[in-house]
């Protein structure tokens, strides 16, 4: 609109009699117009000096319901005067003492360049380095703090640093809120970008309902330094060529929630460098390099979030990561291992999670000691449900782990190197045929104690708890499952070995006749039921001498036919320096 014709609708504006009171409606573009309309006599309408110099006052002698146009460059809106005495001029939309109104939702309104309708912001960007405008914005807030909403539209964000900041991109500054209009609010990264959004040594700033995408070559959506009492709701960060959120240098007490955190190249969301009780939560972080990243990391909580489909691993807890808590995740697919507490992470507490479909389960890998281990649904991952190595005093209790490993040789839980742990109450199930073992303790792991697991549906023949390590205890010196198990010796001798492979209930089914030589037990009062499952087709009969030297039996031998069965236990006099005996208890000639 030119010049001419906008002095002349301001002329007619003046002499129209019928304007606005503070219940009359104002229609107007930043540029272009001012309309005003409504029903209630008032014979003043003023502009300011345009354009705007610094000596534009309010009018002197205003009458109630005067309205008053400012032209100033970050305000261009009206007021009008109610003639109440501590703060008569008041902003259309903004209700009678600051409060109400339907025009503002924040202290300052940023407008991109392809925003549909700018007629309310404060500012608006031109495309190119937006966030100066958007800066500008922050600046412009009281230090009491306030909100800066941006209209749905894209802004690039460049590291072109606006006068006076030292930080690049997005600079929140203490008590900021930076709020979006949802989805389409997009923050782009521009090629080369460090950072969309980085805040330093503030706090209580907020970032919600906006997109942050990073597909033109962006380093990082949003990066917080020593940022406390602080929160990230309701974002999309995407496809940074580095990290989707990162926090650093004791970064603490803040919140990730409900947001999406996907597709970015090497971590959805990184924390470091003594970061303290933090909470992730309700976020969906899916198609990463890898999920979530820890180092230095303590006192933190990651609960009810979507880890998926990610790279590498779901969950990381990486050197002196203490005293955190997963819980009630869904850790599925992930090319890693669903959780991995590494070098050292100790103290930690896992339980509630569905860790599924991954690599490992979960990985307590090199010093990584006293963590708690239970109530997950640890299913169909590709090698071990739960893999120890070189770590101490674990608690694994209450998990149902299940058809992890599918043919492999991998196991449901498998100790190597490790010890002190406790090993109770889980349910193991098999329905595949893979050829690892529910427990396994290798010869370098000791003083593991094992209580009340339950053991369903592996093939005949499986190990249920394959031990070969060192003075690893049972309940009540009952070390075995009394689940039986069915074994067809291809050999006579055959020797059965219960201390390596804990058992309690042996039914052998001998293919010609047979003589059994028994191996060691493991500690006293191990027991061991023998029983002859041979009943048709040529039934075969088993024998155990005493001279084979581990026995005590109440005759020179035992022959057991279709049936019969031999009950003993372990007089544990090997541990004492002696030669140890099988004793018998009963012998049931069938």
């Amino acid at each position: 609109m030119n010049s001419k014709l906008k002095i002349l609708l301001f002329v007619l504006l003046m002499i129209v009699s019928e304007l606005l009171t503070p219940n009359s409606e104002l229609i107007y573009a930043q540029d272009d117009y001012l309309e005003v309309k409504g029903d209630t006599r008032t014979d003043t309408l003023t502009f300011s000096t345009f354009p705007v110099d610094s000596s534009w006052t309010f009018p002197s002698t205003p009458v109630r319901g005067e309205v008053f146009y400012n032209f100033e460059a970050t305000r261009r809106r009206p007021y009008y005067y109610d003639g109440i005495a501590s703060t008569p001029w008041k902003e259309f939309g903004v209700g009678v003492g600051g409060t109400g109104g339907d025009r503002y939702v924040a202290t300052q309104i940023v407008a991109a360049s392809n925003s549909l309708d700018i007629s309310r912001a404060d500012w608006t960007c031109d495309g190119t380095d937006d966030q100066q405008e958007i800066n500008k914005a922050i600046h412009a807030m009281p230090a009491s703090g306030g909100a800066v909403y941006l209209l749905e539209g894209t802004y690039n964000i460049s590291d072109v640093l606006l006068e006076g900041e030292t930080l690049k991109g997005i600079v929140p500054h203490t008590k900021t809120a930076i709020i979006g209009a949802g989805a389409g609010t997009v923050l782009r990264g521009t090629s080369g970008t460090s950072y969309v959004i980085q805040a330093s040594s503030v706090n209580s700033i907020l970032v919600s309902r906006l997109r942050i995408d990073g597909s033109n070559g962006c380093n990082t959506g949003i990066r917080w330094t020593s940022v406390t009492n602080s929160k990230i709701d309701k974002v999309c960060v995407e496809n940074m060529s580095s990290v989707g959120i990162r926090f650093r240098n004791s970064s603490s007490n803040n919140i990730i929630s409900n947001s999406k955190i996907q597709g970015n190249y090497d971590f959805g969301i990184e924390i470091i460098s003594s970061c303290e009780n933090n909470i992730i939560t309700g976020n969906n972080i899916q198609g990463n390099g890898a999920g979530i990243h820890t180092s230095t990391f303590y006192h933190n909580i990651i609960t009810g979030n979507n880890i998926q489909g990610n790279t590498g691993n779901g969950i990381t807890f990486y050197t002196d990561s203490y005293y955190n808590i997963i819980s009630g995740n869904n850790i599925q697919g992930n090319g890693g291992n669903g959780i991995i507490l590494n070098w050292p992470a100790g103290l930690n507490a896992i339980f509630g999670n569905n860790i599924q479909g991954n690599d490992r389960g979960i990985y307590v890998f090199y010093y990584s000691d006293y963590n708690n281990i239970f109530g997950n649904n640890i299913q169909g991952n590709d090698s071990y449900g739960i893999y120890l190595l070189a770590s101490k005093g674990t608690v694994i209790s209450g998990n149902v782990i299940y058809d992890n490993g599918g043919a492999s040789v991998a196991d449901g839980i498998a100790s190597d190197a490790s010890v002190f742990s406790l090993i109770s109450y889980n349910l193991f199930y098999d329905s595949a045929d893979g050829t690892g073992n529910p427990i396994y303790i290798a010869d370098n792991s000791r003083d593991n104690y094992l209580v009340g697991n339950y053991i369903s549906s592996y093939p005949a023949g499986y190990n249920y708890i394959y031990d070969a390590g060192t003075n690893n205890q049972y309940t009540d010196k009952v070390k075995m499952t009394l689940q039986q198990w069915t074994i067809s010796p291809t050999s006579s001798p055959w020797t059965l070995d219960v201390a390596t492979n804990p058992r309690s209930y042996v039914s052998i089914i001998p293919s010609s006749t047979l003589t059994l030589t028994l191996a060691p037990g493991k500690s006293a009062g191990d027991l061991l039921i023998i029983g002859n499952g041979k009943v048709t087709g040529g039934a075969k009969t088993i024998t155990i001498y005493e001279t084979s030297g581990n026995v005590n039996l109440g005759a020179t031998s035992r022959p057991l036919g279709p049936n019969d069965t031999l009950k003993l236990i372990w007089n544990g006099s090997v541990a004492e320096g002696g030669t140890g005996k099988w004793l018998e208890m009963a012998y049931v000639n069938n």
